[in-house]
């Protein structure tokens, strides 16, 4: 093997390393940004324990409905 072929193939491995990292990269970040609902969500201030219930509930099935719409 000479020099000139070396180089090629050494160029073409970097090549394609860079380019499967940089997939590797987008994806790692593109799971992250996903929004985590138990996260994300603002607290609920309600005044008592059924009012919380009715709000969860409440939102739980608007959730559905808006599931049920989209697909």
């Amino acid at each position: 093997m000479d020099a000139s072929t070396f180089y090629i193939i050494f160029l073409a491995v970097a090549t394609l390393s860079t380019i499967g990292l940089g997939v590797y990269a987008a994806i790692k970040r593109y799971k992250s940004k996903q929004p985590n609902p138990l996260v994300d969500s603002p607290p609920i201030n309600a005044s008592s324990v059924d009012e919380e219930a009715f709000i969860q509930e409440f939102l739980k099935s608007a959730e559905a409905d808006e599931n049920k719409k989209n697909h």
